[in-house]
């Protein structure tokens, strides 16, 4: 078991930007087209982007000059076992 994995899991699900971010995030939509969607800087959405990628629940891809985040289902296993 990765407690530090579990733990970062449980700091990128615990701030409501982030949690809105990663309901918004579908493949298609650009971090800048994703901080417009959620009302914040593109800065901002970068930074709560990547800690969701450190966490392992998104993956961010790119896209000629973009990048597009998707989401990683897998990604919440690790704190669904811990959590037995």
């Amino acid at each position: 078991m990765d407690i530090s994995l579990i733990a970062a899991i449980g700091a990128a699900a615990s701030d409501p930007t982030r949690v809105t971010i990663l309901a918004r995030v579908d493949g298609r939509l650009s971090v800048a087209e994703l901080a417009t969607a959620v009302g914040v800087c593109p800065s901002t959405a970068s930074h709560h982007i990547s800690v969701l990628k450190k966490a392992g629940l998104i993956h961010v891809a790119t896209k000629g000059r973009c990048n597009v985040p998707s989401k990683v289902p897998q990604g919440w296993l690790p704190l669904a076992r811990a959590l037995g």
